[in-house]
């Protein structure tokens, strides 16, 4: 009669390698962490979540910055074509910030850097414009960079010392400015210009800073010699008279 193991525990502590392999493994349950992710990622993927987003927080906390921030700019969030938005350029700017944390932006195309930090290092190529690009002031962003380039020009003496202290005064009034001045109001800005009337031609005037003519002087009579002295010339000019 064969005997009963004294220890069943033993018996399954003896089971061959194989037999262990073979037994189903379970996969590890999903941290909240890793739900987060992948729920943020999923809505990421759809076109509509930007706006769908923008509506939830305007309609829920009207009041709060982020509201207010995404109501700005609600024309250009809807306007974007998120469809056509892919994942092929996937190399991100490599400039190295003073914490030590990459930038981690998307660089330009064949470039190692992201736009701002290739116009700071390198150039960029941009339009011929009237307006200087230190002096496009359109938000505190481009404050503080046309702020980086009058540093950037005292330091390598490439500006005078007056004419850097007057921009940065410039600089500073813009500042205190730029709470109040907002240029990025997409809704109500104009698309098509009037057809205006082409302006007069200017009058011929004399230019400002330019000496005005000098007025002739009468010729003197005959027999008087211009260059004598004034005395002598007007007593010649009273004989030749008859007086």
């Amino acid at each position: 009669m064969p005997k009963r193991p004294a220890n069943p525990a033993a018996q399954a502590n003896a089971l061959s390698p194989e037999q262990t392999d073979s037994a189903p493994k379970t996969e590890p349950a999903p941290t909240p962490a890793s739900i987060k992710s992948i729920v943020r990622n999923t809505l990421l993927a759809s076109p509509d979540f930007p706006r769908l987003y923008a509506d939830v927080v305007i309609s829920s906390a009207p009041n709060s910055k982020e509201a207010k921030m995404l109501a700005e700019n609600y024309q250009k969030i809807i306007e974007i074509d998120w469809t056509n938005m892919t994942t092929e350029n996937v190399k991100t700017c490599t400039h190295i910030k003073v914490t030590g944390v990459r930038c981690g932006s998307p660089a330009l195309r064949g470039e190692d850097f992201c736009y701002f930090h290739q116009r700071m290092h390198r150039t960029v190529k941009g339009p011929n414009s009237r307006l200087h690009h230190v002096a496009l002031l359109e938000n505190e962003e481009a404050i503080q960079a046309s702020i980086m380039e009058i540093i950037n020009a005292l330091i390598r003496g490439t500006i005078e010392l007056r004419r850097g202290e007057l921009i940065l005064r410039a600089l500073n009034a813009a500042v205190r400015n730029a709470r109040r001045v907002r240029f990025e109001n997409a809704g109500k800005m104009v698309t098509h210009l009037p057809d205006y009337d082409e302006p007069p031609a200017p009058a011929e005037t004399t230019n400002v800073g330019t000496a005005a003519p000098e007025p002739t002087r009468p010729k003197p009579p005959a027999g008087v010699n211009e260059s004598e002295a004034p005395k002598e010339r007007k007593i010649a000019a009273h004989r030749v008279s008859g007086g």
